[in-house]
């Protein structure tokens, strides 16, 4: 055996490094990507929930809140700006008006949903489902039914 044989001899025998493995920095990214994206979702969503809840409400604030948007984008006059506000009170006040007329047709509607799809459930999935409709109901319309006659007269 000459010397460059035995060179090669002694490379060989030294263990090769392990090699890194490619995969595991793309899938890190795409893992971090992922979460990412759930929680901006989870942020969008859960404020928006809040900002219509909040419109819900709080109806009244509406003209104000609509005047001062408007009075950024169109730059309104002092003058112009209290004009559109009035107006939309009144507007406000009209559609209030419609909504109190209607809203208890409309809780008949949803009384009637409720009670039909109770009669499909079982006793345990009505009583999930009663407190679902509550829960829904009151996050929406801004609490219970009101009714003008309840149990025992007026």
């Amino acid at each position: 055996m000459n010397e460059d044989d035995t060179v090669r001899q002694e490379s060989n025998a030294t263990p090769r490094p392990k090699r890194r493995r490619r995969w595991v920095l793309p899938v890190l990214f795409v893992v971090v990507l992922a979460c990412g994206f759930v929680v901006g979702a989870s942020v969008v969503a859960m404020t928006i929930s809040y900002r219509i809840q909040r419109h819900v409400r709080h109806p009244n604030d509406a003209p104000a809140r609509i005047t001062r948007r408007l009075t950024e984008k169109l730059d309104l006059t002092e003058e112009q700006a209290v004009r559109v506000e009035d107006i939309l009170v009144q507007t406000h006040e009209s559609l209030r008006q419609i909504r109190k007329e209607v809203r208890p047709r409309i809780n008949e509607v949803l009384d009637a949903n409720r009670k039909q799809i109770s009669e499909v459930l079982t006793e345990e999935q009505a009583q999930k489902w009663k407190e679902m409709h509550r829960r829904l109901y009151n996050k929406w319309m801004g609490g219970p039914p009101r009714r003008r006659h309840g149990p025992g007269g007026p």
